[in-house]
């Protein structure tokens, strides 16, 4: 096999056709918006159009054939759903908040993205590189055997900054900074100049990242949390030290799961999917059947296996306290990239 046919046969894309695509899927976004000026969005003959190109909802649900897309619609939505549920309140972990938040950042952006998304086949929700990034800063700015006192805790309007207000306002600052500077001033052409080796170090890296910071998990030790420049290694080392205290149990219950899920998405789901044109909800079937054996064998109380606990009922109403008063939504954003960055 020679260099082309190697192309051809896994589908190699050049940086040339790559922004070919890339410019002529730019176009086909909103046309109309690129064709006017500010001070045209307002003209009675283009409110309409704005307002649509705005809210995608209000173009595309009154033309919604529902016959013909709302079975593979339903289908599609219970499949996503039943996904994310598991995985989100693992990000959460990775995030160093509680699980049920992780589910909350499954709902929300989903929904929101059902009035302003103009992609049929997008799942927004959470993302483990985030997720450690933001646990990583957590960890930074409030120490989990911190106190009050320590020097690297934020102090805003003379309290304590807690984790739930710190990614609530740096989630909220991130979304200003996206709006304001790239979403209006479209800077999205800057993705242009980042390498494909940029792009591929980057995943490798954040792959080893994730990897080891949900070991301590799979193999059911207590490790510290760090941040900055060596955590790896420190969490690596930490792994080896705790290996006399490895459980058991928990290794066994993360091996079964890792062949369960690995044999179900390489081997039965394609067998399953030729016949009834659905996957099997795979990760729904192992969360119930671990909360099934938690429940009956009292895996926490009889064999020391660490388990979610109970998952609040509901949306938590949470007040962000100094975060967002008297300065503090920007104070805690700018605060958390100096400490992360300098």
């Amino acid at each position: 096999m020679n260099k082309a046919d190697f192309e051809e046969k896994y589908g190699h894309i050049t940086r040339s056709s790559k922004n070919k695509e890339q410019k002529k899927l730019n176009s086909k976004l909103d046309p109309f918006l690129q064709n006017l000026t500010p001070s045209e969005y307002f003209k009675k003959e283009n409110v309409k159009k704005v307002f649509i190109n705005l809210l995608p909802i209000f173009g595309w649900l009154p033309s919604y054939k529902w016959r013909q897309y709302l079975q593979c619609d339903l289908i599609t939505g219970l499949t996503v759903g039943i996904m994310v549920v598991p995985q989100g309140m693992a990000y959460a972990t990775l995030a160093k908040v509680p699980p049920v938040y992780g589910l909350y950042s499954c709902f929300f952006p989903a929904f929101f993205y059902m009035f302003f998304g103009t992609s049929p086949h997008v799942s927004i929700g959470t993302f483990a590189v985030a997720s450690m990034m933001v646990g990583n800063l957590r960890s930074q700015l409030i120490p989990e055997n911190g106190n009050n006192n320590n020097t690297n805790a934020l102090i805003i309007e003379g309290e304590p900054l807690t984790p739930l207000v710190l990614i609530s306002a740096l989630t909220f600052g991130v979304g200003i900074f996206q709006v304001m500077l790239m979403a209006i001033f479209r800077l999205s052409f800057i993705t242009n100049y980042i390498s494909d080796s940029l792009i591929s170090g980057f995943t490798t890296g954040a792959a080893v990242h994730v990897l080891t910071s949900q070991l301590d998990k799979l193999i059911g030790v207590k490790v510290k949390s760090y941040g900055g420049p060596g955590l790896v290694l420190f969490m690596w080392k930490d792994l080896v030290n705790s290996a006399s205290n490895i459980n058991i149990f928990t290794v066994c219950i993360s091996i079964f799961g890792l062949i369960f899920l690995s044999i179900g998405r390489d081997w039965i789901n394609p067998i399953f999917r030729k016949r009834f044109k659905i996957p099997l909800p795979l990760e729904l079937f192992l969360v119930i059947a671990a909360i099934i054996l938690s429940a009956t064998v009292g895996l926490k109380k009889n064999y020391g296996v660490r388990i979610v606990e109970n998952v609040p009922q509901g949306v938590l109403v949470k007040t962000m306290g100094g975060a967002y008063g008297g300065g503090g939504t920007t104070q805690v954003p700018i605060t958390a990239l100096n400490k992360r960055y300098v």
